[in-house]
């Protein structure tokens, strides 16, 4: 999301209450950046380029196993 990172659109969506599975989708390829993610509650961190084969069967299990 241009603007703002998405461990902020967790943050933000935390303070609020909101639960929802956040994606992220980057071109950020930094260890500590993935853990720390993980870390705020991201669902899945994607590395960009994105193969959306990939992308589908990465929402279709974390939608199995809610």
């Amino acid at each position: 999301m241009p603007g703002m990172l998405g461990t902020e659109v967790i943050a933000a969506w935390q303070r609020q209450g909101i639960e929802f599975p956040v994606f992220l989708l980057t071109a950020i390829d930094d260890v500590d950046t993935v853990v720390h993610s993980f870390e705020m509650g991201a669902a899945d961190y994607v590395r960009k380029p994105v193969n959306m084969a990939e992308l589908t069967a990465r929402i279709n299990g974390r939608l199995r196993f809610k």
